[in-house]
């Protein structure tokens, strides 16, 4: 009798098994990574079961099925044995009973987490290496769609609406919270469901793909653009027409202080009466007076409409 804990790290053969005292349960992380012990539920559940005195012993296939990540793979084999429970790695032999199976789950944690920072390491410059040949990395934003050959193609059903998106924008007469409702009422929205807000609006006007190149990192600084393999859903004379009117719109505060310059100690702690969306600090220029108070960020994203908040 026992309970059995199927541990992720990406496979699901990891199984480790709590040796009895009349309980038995079947826990199951599937689909959730081990380099960190954040997110995997039933690996929380277990450590929970064996505080609670209902195992003896913890046996795992492999070490670092337990966990990828050496310090909390310590930290997790420290909770057990803190709570009188042993461990045993089938594969390894290792029971960290015993002070020779203690150093060496040390050995093969290190070893796991240097083979996970490995794989990783690969992986990203697999992804660099398709970004740098054109090839659109990661999800796919809106107007865009992947066919049974796995090549990106336009969204006929999308794309109109993020050209026309472009076009109403680039002629100056809309305001990105403007272009957040018409984006709503025309029924675009993002990848999730979820209705555009000003700031959702701006990364879509702003996003090199729809003029069909690739950006990797350019957010992060240090990234690159180049020409992509996929079509693009609005001209370059379009698209640079556009970041002409955002650049002319932008805001030139002369200040030597930097962002954040207000002193606005509620922002993100206070929340909105009506909605529960956290308050942000604003100003309000009357004349040649500046008043500064806490708004409902729903309504600064999405409009005052968006909320019943004054």
């Amino acid at each position: 009798m026992g309970s059995t804990f199927v541990s992720s790290c990406g496979a699901r053969e990891s199984v480790g098994v709590g040796v009895a005292r009349g309980f038995r349960t079947t826990l199951i992380d599937e689909g959730r990574s081990g380099s960190s012990i954040e997110g995997r539920d039933e690996l929380k559940r277990l450590l929970a079961d064996a505080g609670s005195g209902r195992f003896e012993r913890v046996i795992f296939w492999r070490l670092d099925r337990l966990g990828r990540s050496l310090r909390d793979l310590l930290r997790i084999c420290d909770d057990l044995e803190a709570a009188g429970v042993g461990i045993v790695s089938i594969q390894e032999s290792t029971d960290t009973g015993t002070a020779a199976g203690r150093m060496m789950r040390s050995i093969l944690g290190a070893l796991g987490e240097f083979e996970h920072d490995v794989i990783v390491s690969r992986i990203k410059a697999g992804i660099e290496e398709k970004a740098r040949g054109g090839e659109l990395v990661g999800p796919l934003p809106l107007g865009y769609l992947r066919d049974e050959a796995n090549t990106v193609v336009i969204d006929e059903a999308t794309a109109p609406l993020v050209r026309e998106a472009f076009e109403r924008y680039a002629s100056g007469h809309h305001s990105l919270r403007e272009m957040g409702q018409w984006a709503t009422s025309a029924g675009l929205c993002s990848t999730e469901g979820n209705p555009l807000d000003r700031l959702s609006a701006r990364k879509l006007v702003t996003n090199v793909t729809y003029k069909g190149d690739v950006a990797f990192h350019g957010r992060a600084g240090g990234g690159f653009t180049v020409k992509g393999e996929h079509p693009a859903i609005v001209d370059a004379e379009l698209f640079d027409k556009l970041q002409n009117v955002l650049v002319s719109r932008r805001r030139n505060i002369a200040s030597s202080r930097p962002f954040g310059r207000q002193p606005y100690p509620l922002s993100g702690v206070a929340t909105c009466g009506a909605c529960s969306a956290p308050l942000l600090g604003a100003a309000t220029v009357t004349g040649k007076y500046r008043y500064r108070h806490m708004r409902c960020s729903t309504a600064q994203r999405r409009g005052k409409d968006a909320c019943s908040q004054k």
